[in-house]
C-alpha cells in the first residue's frame, strides 16, 4: 500500500491530495492513509502537511529510493530493487548477490557509496544526495568475448537518459565514460563471471554511476555533473534512475543486434584526434578512428597502421601529464 499512495505522489508531485482524497483513491480508510503517511516518513521520504490543504510530496524531498524508482517504473516492471541509503559498492553487494543466484534484473541502488569504484581500481566518489548509483545483474547468453556490448548499452541509456532530463546533448569517450562538454558525468563498471568450459558469461553485473548535481570532495576537487545547481523536481534522480533502467532493459532484450551501436558511435567525441591509449603495459599515442561491432576500438598507430584494441581506455589529456 505504501508504494501505491507513494506512486500517487509521484505523479502527481505538485499537487496537494486532502486525506479523504487519498482515502478514496487507495479504497481505504483515512487512518490508515494516516498511517501509511507515516510509514514513508519513517522511509525517509519527506510528504508535507498542511491544514485544509493536505498531503503532498516536498519540494526538498530529493527522493531516491527503491519505493520512488519502482513508482517512476510502475507495478510492471521486471526489477526487484534493493535500496541501501549507503553502501561500500553497489557493484561489491551486486556481484554477491549474483553469485549466490539473485536473479536477473536484481538491482542494487544507493544514495551514497564510500567504495566506488571505477575501472582499474579508481575511486567513483559518490556523496549523498547528488548522485545516481546503481547496479544491475545480468545473466545474458553470451560469449565472453561479447560483454562490451553490455557496458556500451549501458553507456548509451545513461547519455540518452541525460539528454532527455536536461536537453543537452552528451557524449561518450569509449569505453564507458559519459561527457557533458568536456567534464564526466557519469561512468559504467561492468564486471563478470565466465564459465572456462564455455567460454560464455555465467552472469555480469552492470554498475552505472552518474553525478546528477554539482559536488567537490574534501580536498575542494569539482566533479563534472549533469546539471549546474539542484532542480525543483524532488523525483529527479528517481525518475532518471527508472529511465536508465528501461531503456537498459530494451537494448538488453536484443543485445546481440546491437540496436545501440549507432547511438553509441555517434556520440564517440574523440575520434579523429591524437589522444592517449593507455593499456597494462603501456602507454602511446593514437588517432582513434572508430569502434567496430564488438565495441573494440579500431585506432590509427604511430606508423600509420590500423588496430583494433579491445581492452584499455583513452585518455584525453596529453601524455606528458599522465592520467
Amino acid at each position: 500500500m505504501k508504494g501505491g499512495l507513494l506512486q500517487v505522489f509521484v505523479e502527481n508531485p505538485e499537487k496537494w491530495f486532502s486525506g479523504a482524497e487519498l482515502a478514496a483513491e487507495m479504497g481505504v480508510s483515512r487512518s490508515a492513509v494516516w498511517k501509511q503517511i507515516e510509514g514513508l516518513r519513517a522511509q525517509g521520504i519527506a510528504i508535507e502537511a498542511a491544514p485544509r490543504k493536505g498531503y503532498r510530496l516536498s519540494t526538498e524531498a530529493n527522493l531516491l529510493n527503491a519505493a520512488a524508482i519502482q513508482a517512476a517504473l510502475g507495478e510492471d516492471s521486471p526489477f526487484h530493487l534493493l535500496y541501501q541509503p549507503t553502501i561500500d559498492s553497489t557493484n561489491k553487494r551486486a556481484a554477491e548477490l549474483a553469485g549466490e543466484g539473485a536473479p536477473e534484473w536484481t538491482t542494487v541502488v544507493a544514495d551514497s557509496q564510500s567504495a566506488g569504484s571505477g575501472r582499474r581500481g579508481r575511486h567513483f566518489y559518490s556523496p549523498a544526495g547528488v548522485g545516481i548509483y546503481m547496479t544491475v545483474i545480468l545473466r545474458p547468453k553470451v560469449a565472453a568475448e561479447e560483454a562490451t556490448l553490455l557496458t556500451m548499452a549501458a553507456a548509451l541509456a545513461v547519455a540518452e537518459t541525460a539528454e532527455a532530463f536536461s536537453g543537452e546533448e552528451m557524449g561518450i569517450k569509449w569505453v564507458n565514460d559519459i561527457y557533458r562538454g568536456q567534464a564526466k558525468v557519469a561512468g559504467i563498471l561492468t564486471e563478470a563471471a565466465l564459465s572456462l568450459e564455455e567460454k560464455s558469461l555465467r552472469w555480469a553485473v552492470v554498475g552505472m554511476g552518474l553525478n546528477v548535481y554539482p559536488h567537490s570532495n574534501e580536498a575542494g576537487q569539482v566533479y563534472g555533473s549533469l546539471f549546474d545547481r539542484p532542480q525543483e523536481d524532488s523525483l529527479l534522480r528517481a525518475k532518471m534512475a527508472a529511465a536508465i533502467l528501461e531503456r537498459l532493459y530494451g537494448y538488453a532484450q536484443v543485445l546481440l543486434d546491437r540496436p545501440y551501436l549507432e547511438g553509441y558511435r555517434d556520440r564517440l567525441f574523440f575520434l579523429n584526434k591524437p589522444a592517449d591509449l593507455v593499456t597494462l603495459r603501456d602507454r602511446r599515442t593514437v588517432i582513434p578512428r572508430d569502434v567496430d561491432e564488438m565495441g573494440h576500438l579500431i585506432i590509427e598507430n604511430e606508423t600509420g597502421g590500423r588496430e583494433t584494441i579491445s581492452t584499455g581506455e583513452i585518455s584525453l589529456r596529453p601524455h606528458e601529464l599522465g592520467e
